[in-house]
């Protein structure tokens, strides 16, 4: 199965959290407990509500007993190199939802 692709890391990052800490039957006050992080602190970060630090992340890893790594594994950052000759008719336009960006040089 493809891992869905999420479209903001602090997204991502709480999905996983949410995701294991229910997954191995821990109640949001015993990630809190183990973390000394707030339940508020700990809601926002599974719903998303914002970006936590390193240090929470590296909190959290180690309240919920796994590598930091395993936070961003759903998170994708889209990227690509590619190579055009200056003299080719392909021209950079601005990243589009449906699209990648590059076209062919229209005649003036």
């Amino acid at each position: 199965m493809t891992k869905a692709r999420e479209p903001f890391l602090h997204s991502a990052i709480g999905r996983e959290v949410r995701a294991f800490r229910t997954r191995h039957g821990m109640k949001v006050s015993d990630l809190a407990a183990a973390t000394n992080l707030s339940i508020g602190m700990l809601s926002k970060v599974e719903n998303g509500g914002i970006s936590p630090s390193l240090t929470t992340l590296q909190a959290i890893a180690n309240g919920l007993t796994m590598p930091i790594t395993w936070l961003v594994s759903r998170f994708e950052s889209e990227s690509a190199a590619v190579f055009v000759k200056a003299s080719s008719d392909v021209v950079r336009q601005p990243r589009t939802p449906l699209g990648s960006g590059w076209r062919r040089r229209t005649s003036c």
